[in-house]
């Protein structure tokens, strides 16, 4: 089957940004479908290879995919094409709604916000369990994630940066826990060896050269702070909620109340929330069959996933269940929200949907 043009992988991820609702996992989901199955662009191990290492790499695992999928189909065009097709249309909204809600607040007041930080806590919760479940399941990684909890408790703020770098550092010199290993993939990839090599340095000098100048060179500002974050989320997308709570409601940039809204809006919205994880798994593309086989690197990621779930543990006891039980009503509302996305397996927009209606209703 001959390869896309740039062209049609951007109308492809366009169509998955507007409709791939749930999350990370189920955005895999979708890309399987729609790549691997129908349109049959993606050979199934080449898939396979690139979810896991997606998965294990600090970062957004499902755009990170979609990255080198777009890469390996269409050159650095495709991948630009999957990169803006697929987050264009959740960052467009969230704009749209961040723009709206200060209107929305003095038309219809508070209650819709209620509603979606009760949402927010039930879409935390099921997903630091399944994080536990994935990132910790043996003994040395479950007491990663506690002592990251306790220490993130204890600290917070900057301070779970220091608890990732600990975890990384510990990985890399005590026996690795498992990590599951791609195929070699089948599929074509876009370049020479030694031109994607060249490129894939070009893009972790970027990525370098951001970092020191945004969060480093520069006094603290909400655009280093973001790339910090971003490019420190081991574990799953949701690992950014505690990242994002301690520079952006820590540093005094936005109150708590806001920052949790918005975070449960966003579950409503398809896409991904994307982060500088991008150049990351670019530029380590090359390197990927090293990567796998390197125990130093599996040992420290695996550790790295054990404490981001539990620096989101910590986020959930810290900030995000005080404020969605803070009234018997937000917290039906959020055991309502919990029991929709458990008992009755209804999708995570609608839930947060239902919330917001329910916050309205009652405040």
């Amino acid at each position: 089957m001959p390869r896309p043009s740039w062209i049609a992988v951007g109308r492809a991820f366009l169509g998955l940004g507007l409709t791939a609702f749930g999350g990370p996992v189920a955005h895999i989901g979708h890309f399987h479908r729609e790549l691997v199955e129908r349109r049959e662009w993606v050979p199934p191990d080449a898939f396979a290879e690139i979810v896991a290492v997606s998965q294990v790499l600090p970062g957004p695992s499902s755009s990170q995919a979609g990255l080198v999928i777009g890469w390996r189909l269409a050159g650095w065009r495709g991948a630009l094409a999957a990169f803006v097709a697929f987050t264009a249309p959740s960052a467009l909204l969230m704009l749209a709604l961040a723009l709206a809600a200060p209107g929305l607040l003095a038309t219809l007041g508070g209650g819709w916000a209620s509603g979606l930080k009760a949402a927010a806590a039930a879409v935390v919760l099921i997903a630091g369990v399944q994080m536990a479940r994935q990132t910790a399941p043996d003994l040395q990684r479950g007491i990663v994630l506690v002592v990251a909890a306790l220490a993130a408790l204890g600290y917070g703020g900057v301070g779970q940066l220091w608890i990732l770098a600990v975890a990384l550092a510990m990985g890399a010199v005590l026996p690795p826990a498992a990590l599951p290993q791609g195929s070699r993939s089948n599929g074509e990839e876009s370049g020479t060896p030694s031109r994607r090599a060249l490129a894939g340095g070009g893009l972790l000098l970027a990525a370098a050269s951001l970092l020191l100048g945004l969060a480093v060179a520069l006094p603290p500002n909400p655009a280093g702070a973001a790339y910090v974050s971003g490019a420190l989320v081991f574990g799953g997308g949701h690992a950014v909620l505690p990242l994002l709570e301690g520079e952006f409601v820590g540093r005094g940039w936005l109150d708590r109340e806001t920052f949790l809204a918005g975070y449960g809006a966003a579950q409503a919205l398809p896409g991904p929330l994307f982060a500088p994880g991008a150049l990351l798994v670019l530029g380590l593309e090359p390197l990927w069959p090293a990567l796998r086989r390197s125990t130093r690197v599996r040992g420290s990621l695996a550790l790295a996933g054990a404490a981001a779930t539990g620096l989101l543990a910590a986020a959930f006891l810290n900030t995000v269940a005080p404020e969605a039980f803070r009234s018997p009503a937000t917290l039906m509302i959020a055991l309502g929200a919990l029991l929709m996305l458990t008992l009755f397996r209804m999708p995570p927009p609608l839930v947060v949907l239902i919330a917001a209606g329910a916050g309205l209703t009652v405040g």
